[in-house]
Formats: C-alpha cells, structure tokens, sequence
C-alpha cells in the first residue's frame, strides 16, 4: 500500500498488527524526508536524495514517479530498502525537469536506481 498522507500513515503503520488486514507492505511517502517501509518482518526508514534548491525545477508528479519506480523494483526481485532508493531515484529525477517529462536520454534506468 502506498501512502500519501504522511503523518497519518506513519501512525497507522507503526501500530502493531498493521499487516493483519492483509496488507503485507506499507509503505508512507513524506516528500524529501525518508519514506517508512513497514513489512511483518522490519520497520526501516530510507533516505530520499538531496538535491539543491536549483536543481528542483517542478514537483509535479514526484510522489507518482516515487511509487513507480518502488514498483517496478519490487517487481524486479529488489527488496524493500532498493525499491525505496529506485523510488527516491526517479522522483528526483523528474522534480529536475518541468512538468514531470524528463529527456529519454536522463531517464534513469532501473538497474541505475538499485545502486544509489
């Protein structure tokens, strides 16, 4: 489950229990601070990039870029802390172009976003 709504997500994600409806992963966007990635087995912070203020040109579609590119990992095989960097990865890339349409030749690719 991705969330937006950071400080609601985090409380309900730090209670015990939190996967009992089923849900097996959660995990709580907060912008340019670390997401929280909540599984039966860990509670982990990751640390999204840091990008100076010139370099952030338009957040349009970060936090949808933030969750494609956690999706696309996991579906590759990548655990939860990759997934979470692959997402840090291709939101901040897209918040460096205006209206979220990055130039093919800057889109990093997925094998790029594992090793950030």
């Amino acid at each position: 489950m991705l969330v937006e709504l950071a400080p609601v997500g985090v409380a309900l994600a730090m209670q015990p229990g939190s996967q009992g409806f089923g849900v097996g992963e959660i995990v709580v966007k907060r912008g340019s601070e670390p997401c929280l990635v909540v599984t039966a087995a860990q509670r982990i912070e990751i640390a999204a990039l840091r990008l100076s203020p010139e370099q952030v040109i338009d957040t349009t579609a970060a936090g949808d870029s933030f969750s494609a590119g956690y999706l696309a990992a996991r579906l590759q095989g990548a655990d939860v802390a990759d997934a979470a960097r692959a997402g840090h990865s291709l939101a901040a890339a897209v918040i460096q172009y205006p209206g979220a349409i990055i130039p093919p030749s800057h889109m990093p690719s997925l094998k790029e976003t594992h090793h950030v």
